[in-house]
């Protein structure tokens, strides 16, 4: 059985792999010269890459594949270079260079009598394949969205974050004010590079953002920066944890203390502590920007936090706080539109959301969308890894999925479920919690299999099970008679050792029994109130007062149970289907 896959980046290398471990034949059609998509970097203007400087948000353990480890000695985050490497050793170990195809650009793929056709063109030379089944592994980044209206009208310098593959500390002078608009982790990376040159930045983020730290112990590498050898923050996320104190109930427990671990303080609401960036989104509601290190650049003075821009008069830019100032640049960090043109027309507006489970279209399973779901903290190829396993289960007939009606009506109560559980996906339409969508993953690949009842089997593999992150769960979901050698040496691998598997999860359950977050709330709340009246009996001065910056988020964090019940409840009945 033939598959082609559309894209040799991460997503496209993890497809061809899981298609051959499913017995199939996979041709790999890649437009670029060589693997890699984003990762591989380029100068050129029409293709997107990462800039030159970056290095990977999502530390190494929570990136690498389940069955091939990355070499220890990149340390705990990854220069662009380093996955590239990486990626090339994992087509050697598991022979996947036949089957990838360079300067492949597609221009079509039709469907006729229940078979895939795809036209491509290879260095100027028009060819076709025939196939079964098509995996589309291009990606997040091919077409930015649009910079509109009230930014159009500045006469300065506009570009988009796409286009800037680069900052030299000399690109820009003292008279130089540049905006970088946007909370993403690519408008913190252009921050990073700003602050090395002479010009002053105002950091601008329309609907507030929440930030995490890349590692723990905010101060051990100075203010605005981050160690590559320190221990990764994202690496809090072991069963054992998850169940102590779980994202999908805002991290009880957890949350204050992570937000100390990250920034020094339980005070720096959201991870920042910033005034202009407040929303009303709970933790772990919205997307986490991991390159939380860069908030202390707002902190130490080096730049100004704004919100929305509501207005352009030339050169002069207006905030939503009511703020104006003449700028010469500003760089828009607005992402990207899904942008497939040689898909059918009815796959190409984009609508990943109606996907089932973002990879199936309810109406055909012999085509898949893999890359495309986006987790709110830890990496995208995790969650790809589990989408390949399951999609090629399908592809090659192992798992059969239900009718397009019982599709559809899932997927609604998937996005319906999404969107109460994640209020702040915005245009993130395909944003999910990773331990939620993992275990959805691996129930979707292998229905009626429990690793859970070979665990007990085991009391000692309970205990290690519990400790690692979920992407040690992969090979024993896909074994779970792995054997005793095997299971541990993964444990190694993918544990956090005794103070992080076991000891932290006891810290958070006592912060948990004992209200930590509802103590701090009232205490925060407090200060709030007497910060709003600095001449008052409190004595504050104004000073004092800007360090607890009114957020009304405080007093929501630990209510409306009914609303929680109702999302409960809507899980056990998905679980259940």
């Amino acid at each position: 059985m033939d598959v082609c896959i559309i894209g040799a980046g991460w997503s496209g290398l993890y497809a061809c792999k899981y298609a051959l471990e499913n017995g199939m034949n996979p041709i790999v059609l890649e437009r670029r010269e060589d693997i890699g998509g984003v990762w591989n970097y380029s100068d050129r203007d029409d293709t997107t890459t990462v800039m030159k400087s970056t290095i990977s948000s999502s530390s190494r353990i929570v990136t690498e594949a389940s069955d091939f480890f990355m070499n220890e000695k990149v340390g705990e985050f990854m220069h662009h270079e380093e996955i590239l490497d990486y990626l090339r050793d994992y087509i050697k170990h598991f022979g996947l260079a036949g089957h990838l195809n360079f300067n492949c650009e597609v221009k079509s793929v039709t469907k006729t009598d229940e078979r895939w056709r795809i036209e491509y063109v290879q260095n100027g030379e028009v060819k076709s394949v025939t196939v079964d089944k098509v995996a589309v592994c291009a990606g997040l980044h091919n077409k930015q969205r649009e910079i509109g209206a009230p930014i159009d009208q500045f006469s300065g310098s506009v570009k988009h974050s796409g286009s800037v593959k680069a900052i030299k500390p000399d690109d820009f002078g003292e008279d130089d004010h540049v905006i970088v608009y946007g909370g993403g982790e690519t408008a913190s990376d252009l921050v990073d590079l700003l602050v090395k040159t002479p010009a002053k930045i105002t950091w601008a983020i329309r609907g507030g953002q929440h930030f995490l730290r890349k590692t723990l112990f905010h101060q051990r590498s100075g203010d605005g920066q981050f160690s590559k050898d320190d221990f990764a923050l994202d690496l809090i996320a072991s069963p054992l944890i998850n169940g102590i104190s779980s994202f999908s109930k805002s991290a009880p427990g957890r949350r204050y203390l992570t937000d100390w671990l990250s920034t020094g303080s339980v005070f720096k609401y959201q991870g920042h502590g910033v005034e202009q960036w407040k929303n009303e989104h709970k933790y772990a509601q919205q997307f986490f920007n991991k390159n939380g290190h860069t908030v202390d650049h707002i902190h130490t003075g080096r730049v100004i936090a704004e919100d929305e821009i509501t207005d352009v008069q030339d050169d002069m830019v207006s905030f939503k706080s009511g703020n104006s100032r003449n700028y010469t640049h500003i760089i828009c960090c607005f992402g990207y539109h899904f942008h497939c043109p040689f898909l059918p027309e009815k796959y190409r507006t984009g609508n990943l959301e109606d996907l089932y489970q973002f990879v199936f279209p309810a109406d055909d399973n012999s085509i898949a969308f893999l890359g495309f779901a986006r987790p709110i903290i830890g990496s995208i190829p995790l969650i790809t890894e589990m989408q390949c396993l399951w999609t090629f289960r399908v592809f090659s007939g192992k798992v059969k999925l239900k009718d397009q009606a019982t599709l559809e009506a899932r997927q609604v109560k998937i996005n319906r479920k999404w969107d109460r559980r994640l209020p702040g996906r915005g245009n993130l339409r395909t944003l999910v919690l990773p331990s939620t969508y993992f275990a959805t993953m691996l129930k979707e690949a292998y229905p009626g299999r429990s690793p859970g009842r070979e665990l007990v089997k085991k009391p000692l593999r309970v205990l290690k099970f519990l400790s690692w992150i979920p992407s040690g769960s992969i090979r024993f979901a896909v074994d779970p008679d792995i054997d005793d050698k095997q299971f541990h040496e993964i444990w190694k691998q993918r544990s956090h050792g005794i103070v992080i598997g076991y000891l932290l999860p006891i810290l958070f359950a006592i912060s948990r029994l004992l209200h930590i977050e509802s103590f701090v709330d009232w205490w925060v709340e407090r200060r709030i109130r007497k910060s709003k009246n600095p001449t008052g009996a409190s004595g504050m001065t104004e000073t004092q007062s800007d360090e607890f910056p009114c957020n009304q988020q405080w007093s929501d964090f630990e209510r409306d149970e009914s609303q929680e019940a109702d999302l409960l409840n809507d899980e056990q009945q998905a679980n259940a289907a």
